[in-house]
């Protein structure tokens, strides 16, 4: 306390050591990882990559000056600064890794969730969440009814893989949300035609039948499995009537061609109420195509 809160990793490794803790290279590394060395100078990427240079260096220190003062115990600040290791002009990680890296040293998010940035994608593709297979310790049950239909998204976060007396492959995943983990058994036949895809990690949307019994948190028997990136979005235009879209067809029409794709596109038009799916191909939404929709129908009319 009485030398103030550590600036960056260098000063907290010099100073640990000169009070006799000893810390190996598996535990700093960690403590980058988990995120314990935010408050220090760098970012998990630049402390990552110096780290054991840092830790060499303070090793080759010790072993030359024991039993005598550093340079560091006189030397004026801006000395110091100039004798510690540079950080690397690399900036961080993108936010999926620093959350699995929380993960993998702590089994828990700390700093967000992976699926965050998928809320809406989920709200709109997923019927259920993790939370509603859970036991209800008042009713005995699950939220979920036994051979009810429906569809969870989220992250596979474990994968065992057995086989039937007639030695097919099976598997059984535990599928996390942001409420929760499902267990979800994949049989034979829809493990054979979806193996790729069944990685850890992996976002998937899964849909199937609840297999629900008493006292027990619900599962999931899945039937078909998705990846995020293979679903489909789609795009909404709206317009005040049929001839306010054929006044801008033309043009809708020249920038959806330009934008080939999967998805699909839906036209809403608000005189009548009427949803009409667009009878040209398909398009690959994103931020492109959403900046030239709004500049041909405004921001309301594009969903």
């Amino acid at each position: 306390e009485e030398r103030g809160p550590f600036v960056d990793l260098e000063e907290f490794l010099t100073r640990m050591q000169q009070r006799g803790e000893s810390l190996n290279k598996r535990t700093i590394e960690n403590l980058i990882k988990a995120g314990a060395c935010d408050c220090l100078r760098g970012t998990r990427k630049q402390n990552l990559h110096v780290y054991l240079q840092v830790m060499d260096g303070l090793s080759v220190t010790k072993e030359s000056m024991e039993g005598q003062y550093s340079i560091f115990d006189y030397a004026p600040e801006e000395v110091k600064e100039t004798l510690k290791t540079p950080l690397p002009d690399i900036g961080e990680f993108p936010q999926e890794v620093k959350l699995s890296f929380e993960k993998e040293v702590l089994g828990i998010y700390v700093s967000g969730h992976p699926l965050e940035e998928y809320l809406s994608f989920l709200k709109k593709n997923a019927k259920s969440s993790a939370s509603e297979f859970f036991l209800d310790e008042e009713s005995g049950g699950a939220g979920l009814k036994d051979r009810q239909e429906t569809t969870i998204g989220g992250i596979i976060t474990g994968k065992t893989v057995k086989y039937t007396k007639k030695n097919q492959a099976m598997a059984f995943l535990t599928v996390e949300d942001m409420t929760g983990s499902v267990e979800v058994i994949v049989f034979p036949k829809t493990y054979e035609e979806n193996t790729w895809k069944l990685n850890e990690d992996e976002k998937v949307l899964i849909r199937g039948r609840v297999s629900a019994e008493e006292e027990k948190d619900a599962k999931l028997i899945a039937e078909k499995i998705l990846l995020f990136s293979e679903v489909p979005s789609k795009v909404w235009l709206q317009f005040n009537s049929l001839a306010s879209y054929e006044e801008k067809r033309e043009e809708l029409d020249r920038i959806l061609q330009e934008n080939p794709g999967k998805d699909e596109v839906y036209l809403f038009l608000k005189d009548t109420r009427k949803v009409r799916k667009y009878a040209g191909a398909g398009v690959q939404s994103g931020e492109e195509l959403t900046a030239q929709l709004i500049r041909l129908l405004g921001e309301e009319n594009v969903r």
